[in-house]
């Protein structure tokens, strides 16, 4: 009886865990992440690197969560997108601490691409209007995202 009662805690506790991570696109660990907010560090003068990285989701794309951002302290986000628009994560993963695996690069984002983006974070008419030029960004293409509670 008390092997029986052992082996359901056990299995409740699993299920529990189990439900607190979900996964999205390629299948990653969150074994060799570095803090989002040694991100800028790690690339430095390099166009692009292949990283893991773990933070904070920011914001995601209200319309079909698209696309996500992370913070990287000192008030600085960067945009996370997913490999060949092939998966999504929940729009209401913000606040949710996440683990990206992919490759972060520096390019310049279009004013077309950064209206793009303003309305499906569905900011206002007036705010749109405000994106005139394009910005140099650092953006990350991610392969897989590990999102935990």
């Amino acid at each position: 009886m008390k092997k029986s009662i052992l082996i359901l805690l056990s299995l409740v506790a699993f299920s529990s865990y189990a439900q607190e991570v979900a996964s999205f696109g390629q299948e990653i660990t969150n074994d060799g992440a570095i803090p989002s907010t040694d991100l800028i560090d790690a690339i430095g003068d390099q166009d692009s690197l292949t990283i893991k990285v773990k933070g904070t989701i920011n914001e995601v794309c209200r319309a079909k969560g698209c696309w996500m951002t992370m913070d990287l302290g000192d008030d600085q986000t960067i945009r996370v997108t997913f490999k060949d628009y092939g998966f999504f994560i929940p729009t209401n993963s913000s606040g949710k601490h996440a683990i990206i695996e992919g490759v972060v690069k520096k390019e310049i984002i279009e004013v077309e691409s950064l209206k793009h983006y303003a309305r499906d974070a569905e900011k206002s008419d007036e705010e749109i209007a405000l994106i005139i030029a394009p910005e140099m960004s650092v953006v990350f293409v991610a392969d897989g995202v590990l999102i935990t509670e």
